[in-house]
């Protein structure tokens, strides 16, 4: 929540600050759970109590946010985290004709050796609706080097009714054994923009 101050005949706010990271949640010992971070970091949780409380299993991915100082790259250390949300992971598929393209606002977190997606849309239910990574007979963009994938969005019959928000990881660790690989081309049908080539290279 932002805090807010009188400065005059104005009120001035400011937004809270915090970093956030997404990886796996994982047990060293009885008395010692980390997150290990798809940057390479290996976040030790102060309050894991908090996170096995709520239901987290070692290997499960989280999105976690803190309000640490974190130091050099990369981070070994302890955090107290904030807030945390599961993350569902999914593979890549081979496009099915049942899949759709509904438009959705949503933005790639990152690349390693998950495809990071955060998303939003307006839904009835949580669970009905689907979001693929998925690898087609004929690319619409080519280039040497370049694995060519295109996110599909599916309401599956569901009705608009409350925004969903959440993030998905697809594990596309299978195209990363590849010397020749560069990165990948994503193809999202965004809302605003509607068909867009995202190009995302990877760090060797």
């Amino acid at each position: 929540f932002m805090s807010c101050k009188e400065d005059g005949d104005y009120m001035t706010c400011t937004y809270p600050t915090y970093n956030s990271t997404i990886g796996s949640f994982e047990k060293e010992s009885d008395e010692a759970y980390y997150i290990d971070s798809d940057k390479g970091n290996k976040f030790y949780v102060a309050n894991y109590g908090d996170m096995l409380d709520k239901g987290y299993k070692p290997g499960q991915r989280v999105y976690a946010e803190f309000n640490t100082p974190v130091g050099e790259r990369p981070y070994v250390g302890q955090i107290t985290v904030l807030r945390t949300y599961p993350v569902s992971v999914k593979e890549v598929s081979a496009l099915d004709e049942n899949m759709g393209e509904t438009p959705l606002p949503l933005s790639i977190c990152g690349i390693q050796n998950f495809l990071n997606v955060q998303y939003m849309f307006a839904s009835s239910s949580t669970y009905v609706h689907s979001l693929d990574l998925v690898s087609v007979p004929s690319p619409k963009k080519s280039k040497p080097g370049y694995q060519y994938l295109e996110l599909r969005h599916s309401l599956n019959g569901d009705t608009p009714v409350t925004n969903i928000v959440g993030i998905i990881s697809f594990d596309i660790s299978r195209y990363l054994s590849d010397s020749t690989l560069k990165g990948f081309i994503i193809k999202v049908n965004d809302r605003l923009a509607g068909d867009t080539f995202v190009r995302y290279d990877i760090d060797k």
